[in-house]
């Protein structure tokens, strides 16, 4: 954490990827997180997620991190199912399903149709 700001009970925090919206829990004060001004640290708490793949963390303890912490420093990434499927059609190379849309079936007789499902 860079930089920790507040107002009354919203808190925003300064990480190396961007910036966090959250706010204290009722169990804390601002008192609590002064603190941690300026000083690297480690939140836990629940990430509440809102429309449009945006969220906010309810803030429940707050200790300075430790060398074992570097993993949670990360921006959580968040995706709408209809962002996994685009992301997961460029990944493929494309969707299948529209090299045959409009094209299949097209003059084949069954007889034709069955033998090219059995290959």
């Amino acid at each position: 954490m860079e930089e920790l700001k507040y107002s009354k009970l919203k808190v925003r925090i300064q990480t190396s990827e961007g910036i966090v919206d959250g706010f204290l829990s009722g169990d804390l004060s601002s008192d609590d997180i002064a603190a941690f001004w300026g000083k690297e640290v480690t939140i836990a708490g629940t990430l509440h997620f809102k429309p449009g793949g945006e969220y906010v963390v309810e803030i429940n303890h707050i200790f300075e991190a430790g060398v074992r912490d570097d993993y949670f420093s990360k921006k959580v990434k968040t995706e709408t199912v209809e962002e996994q499927l685009q992301r997961q059609i460029r990944e493929k190379g494309g969707n299948r399903l529209s090299e045959i849309v409009d094209k299949w079936p097209g003059n084949e007789d069954f007889e034709e149709l069955v033998k090219m499902l059995r290959k």
